[in-house]
């Protein structure tokens, strides 16, 4: 779905000739873990962001950075946007805001799936925003359940 979205609606929609085919990379693995390279899924333990997928649904994952600069250099240049960079980034300092569970390094204990976070411009496009920060983990839910 999110591949044709790109490759099609996307490169459609602003009248793009050149780009690369979307690479979707998927796991039905239980646990897993990404890293921002060309191999994304890698063992659990051996990346930043942190998933588990305990229903071993297929989950596929879409390198956008790699899409992105596959485009045009002028359409890159007038339509570059921030970007979040990092998920579950394990910090190299202390914050400003020191608290217990930091502090002792308990925060992934007191919210091991996340946190999540009010922002009503994130919000208003139907998304959430969840903080993940050390050993913290995304968990892939049971919508049915839910």
């Amino acid at each position: 779905m999110m591949k044709d979205l790109l490759e099609k609606n996307f490169v459609s929609h602003y009248k793009l000739d050149k780009y690369n085919t979307v690479n979707v990379v998927s796991t039905k693995d239980a646990d897993f873990d990404l890293v921002d390279d060309v191999k994304l899924v890698h063992p659990s333990g051996e990346g930043i962001a942190k998933y588990s997928n305990p229903n071993r649904k297929q989950v596929n994952i879409i390198n956008y950075e790699n899409f992105f600069k596959s485009l045009p250099q002028p359409f890159q240049q007038n339509n570059a946007t921030k970007q979040c960079c990092y998920f579950n980034k394990k910090v190299q300092s202390p914050s400003t805001k020191i608290n217990a569970p930091t502090a002792f390094s308990k925060l992934s204990e007191v919210v091991p799936h996340g946190s999540k976070m009010s922002n009503s411009t994130i919000e208003s496009y139907d998304f959430e925003l969840w903080e993940f920060s050390g050993n913290e983990t995304y968990l892939f839910k049971d919508n049915s359940t839910a």
